[in-house]
């Protein structure tokens, strides 16, 4: 039986998807568009929980990406708790230097 990894969202990753679901219904004028992509990111965070390492590198190591729509979710594994920490979400246009840290 495949041993699963716990995903746990670091307190910027969730105030970045308050802010981005925010950002989308300001500008798709209906809060309907915002709720469904933060239901659908939360469902793609949750494919994190098996084979988190096969993800591709982020630009800076140890971190791992995940691209979900026009979004990079940055995470970063440990193997030995089985674990994935998930660090920051931000559309993908964005800079890397321009998001500040990636854990507080």
């Amino acid at each position: 039986m495949l041993k699963r990894y716990t995903v746990r969202l670091q307190p910027r990753a969730r105030d970045d998807i308050v802010n981005i679901v925010a950002h989308i219904g300001e500008q798709s004028e209906d809060d309907y568009i915002g709720d469904l992509w933060e239901a659908s990111v939360y469902e793609q965070l949750q494919r994190l929980d098996c084979f988190p390492n096969s993800y591709p590198t982020f630009s800076i190591q140890p971190y791992r990406k995940m691209i979900h729509g026009r979004y990079i979710i940055v995470f970063r594994v440990n193997d030995e708790l089985r674990e994935v920490q998930v660090c920051r979400v931000f559309h993908a246009a964005r800079l890397v230097e321009s998001i500040g840290p990636l854990e507080v």
